[in-house]
């Protein structure tokens, strides 16, 4: 449709004496122009194919998002993934969600938000899987907070930096790899979390029945673990002071090497063991009713 406009206007200019060396001034080279629309074509072709990847579908992009400063997830019964890319947009993708009314994903002054928003059904209370949700941020930004909360749906954050990190769960698993911050801040009732490479300067993590898979985590600052059943496994995870609270869930540490260790325990053993003689760990307070506890 552009070709045969362009046609027409070189056929008009034509017609009112216009010479063929000045056409060429005027409109350009045809075959050029045709060669520029089909590589334009292509482009919008490629990225009409992105808005698909894995099953997920694009429903949001905000491109240049260079001033994100906070995002603000809140969903249900979704399975999510954050991650990064090397774009300066942010994508907000679904998959199997039937009805994305009930969803609102929103940027403005320099904060993501996707949330599902309340539904009301009489005589109802379901918390079925409901689909999945893919969160991609610019890979080089720094946010000032990041907040998520889900009740029941499996969650994996990767690749970011952040100022606070918090995240609450209900039921469903966590997985965190590769996340610089400096407060964590993770809460989980009877859900398991994994969290590995991470760095940050303070961390408080606490479970009632769901377990915590820790590797690879240095924080400058202190560490908090409290448990009711909930297993802790720590390894190769070095901070300052550590704080361990259990009941009846146990704690094994590998490689584990705070400078200064508080623990107390009514029935959970709490067990660590290290290699390294030069790396000594000091024991604060140490109280266990039935409970075992041990460092070696």
């Amino acid at each position: 449709e552009i070709l045969q406009d362009h046609e027409n206007m070189i056929e008009e200019a034509i017609n009112e004496g216009v010479d063929e060396e000045k056409l060429d001034e005027l409109f350009g080279n045809p075959k050029r122009l045709a060669e520029d629309l089909k590589l334009v074509q292509e482009e919008e072709v490629k990225v009409v194919e992105n808005t698909k990847i894995d099953g997920y579908e694009l429903v949001n992009t905000f491109p240049l998002a260079t001033d994100l400063k906070s995002v603000k997830v809140k969903l249900v019964s979704e399975d999510t993934v954050v991650e990064t890319h090397d774009g300066e947009s942010i994508e907000v993708y679904f998959k199997d969600i039937k009805n994305t009314a009930d969803y609102d994903v929103d940027y403005k002054n320099g904060e993501l938000v996707v949330k599902k928003e309340r539904t009301f059904k009489i005589f109802s209370i379901n918390i079925s899987k409901s689909g999945s949700v893919l969160i991609k941020l610019p890979k080089d930004i720094s946010l000032e907070e990041f907040n998520f909360g889900i009740v029941s749906g499996d969650s994996e954050i990767h690749n970011f930096n952040t100022k606070s990190l918090a995240l609450k769960t209900t039921s469903g698993n966590l997985e965190l790899d590769n996340i610089t911050a400096e407060k964590i801040d993770i809460n989980t009732v009877s859900g398991d979390c994994s969290l590995k490479n991470i760095k940050g300067l303070e961390m408080d993590l606490s479970a009632v029945s769901g377990d915590f898979q820790i590797e690879n985590v240095t924080i400058d600052g202190d560490v908090v673990m409290n448990t009711v059943s909930g297993d802790f496994s720590v390894t190769d995870t070095a901070c300052k002071e550590a704080s361990i609270k259990t009941v009846s869930g146990d704690l094994k540490g590998t490689e584990f090497y705070p400078d200064l260790v508080n623990l107390r325990s009514v029935s959970g053993d709490i067990k660590i063991r290290n290699t390294d003689n030069l790396r000594p760990i000091e024991v604060g307070r140490k109280r266990a009713i039935s409970g075992d506890i041990s460092i070696k």
